[in-house]
């Protein structure tokens, strides 16, 4: 967790008089210390780190709260200068905010055991498609409008332990097949929560990825860049893929997972091709992609596309 301002163009209001630029200086400093400690020879930790919390955008460092009315920078405008930054030292975030996105007990909810893996429901095969009328003989979806439904974003423990509940709990629930979009990773914060999940789940209710898989980053900051050698603005070389896909691997395991609903990639442009491949082990049902952030959108204007190991890249707009 932490409380400090990502902006270097202005002082923060709780330390208005600090050096400019001091308090992204020092939560800088604070990442690369802890990517350099995962580094360090005979580490056997996880290689990604957690990033609890976020910008107290309620209260300062932005302008859509009543603390600092006359800040520059808006919430999500903070937000995705923070994700620029993280990235680049195998972090992801797991967002505690003001009000409905804030969390208690956490540290109590923590110890809760959970089983060593999860089965969801089955997912359908091309046969149970061809049965239900959606593929023909040959294999191939029947032209039809379709709309899958995502309920998201559950990408940070704040929102998972605030606002799922309720709409887990509404007697319609199972009318119609609905992805849960629920990062798995948050179990190591509210584990309680998963297993009533998996125990009062409906055949029409499955359970997929948030944004971007096991953590909130922007994956093309895992890798460096072509002409700098950096990863973003970190002095960071190295490339975090196999970190990555590696902490998604079991997660997605334990929780029974094959399907990404969403990657963002923030500020940082395209995804890339190999940005996307390392979801091909882990999440092989397919990925979904704004077509902003498309490396191939203008060659595959359509609703999707497949990646070169059969993963399906399907958009939203």
């Amino acid at each position: 967790f932490f409380d400090l301002s990502i902006w270097g163009d202005e002082s923060p209001v709780d330390d208005p008089n600090q050096l400019l630029g001091s308090d992204r200086s020092e939560l800088i400093a604070i990442f690369e210390a802890c990517y350099n400690l995962t580094q360090e020879p005979g580490y056997d930790g996880p290689q990604m780190i957690h990033v609890g919390g976020f910008t107290p955008w309620w209260y300062k460092y932005t302008v859509d709260g009543p603390g600092c009315p006359h800040c520059k920078h808006q919430g999500v405008e903070t937000e995705w200068e923070t994700m620029g930054v993280i990235g680049a030292y195998n972090a992801f975030d797991d967002s505690d905010a003001c009000c409905f996105g804030s969390m208690a007990n956490a540290a109590f909810y923590q110890h809760y055991p959970l089983p060593a893996s999860f089965t969801q429901n089955k997912k359908p095969t091309i046969a149970d498609l061809r049965e239900r009328g959606f593929v023909d003989e040959e294999g191939r979806v029947k032209p039809a409008p379709y709309a899958a439904y995502y309920a998201g974003d559950y990408d940070g423990t704040a929102w998972l332990y605030s606002e799922l509940r309720s709409k887990w709990d509404d007697p319609k629930r199972g009318s119609v097949p609905i992805g849960w979009a629920i990062d798995s990773e948050l179990s190591m914060r509210f584990p309680v929560i998963y297993k009533y999940l998996y125990e009062t789940r409906t055949a029409n209710d499955y359970f997929i990825s948030g944004d971007s898989g096991a953590g909130y980053l922007n994956p093309t900051l895992l890798f460096p860049d072509a002409t700098t050698g950096r990863r973003g603005s970190s002095s960071v070389t190295k490339s975090g893929a196999s970190a990555w896909i590696s902490w998604n691997r079991a997660w997605y395991t334990k929780f029974d997972l094959s399907f990404t609903g969403f990657l963002i990639n923030g500020n940082q442009g395209a995804l890339t091709n190999e940005s996307i491949v390392m979801y091909d082990s882990f999440s092989p049902h397919g990925v979904v992609v704004t077509v902003g952030h498309d490396p191939v959108a203008s060659n595959h204007p359509g609703a999707a596309w497949l990646d070169a190991a059969g993963t399906p890249v399907l958009h939203t707009y």
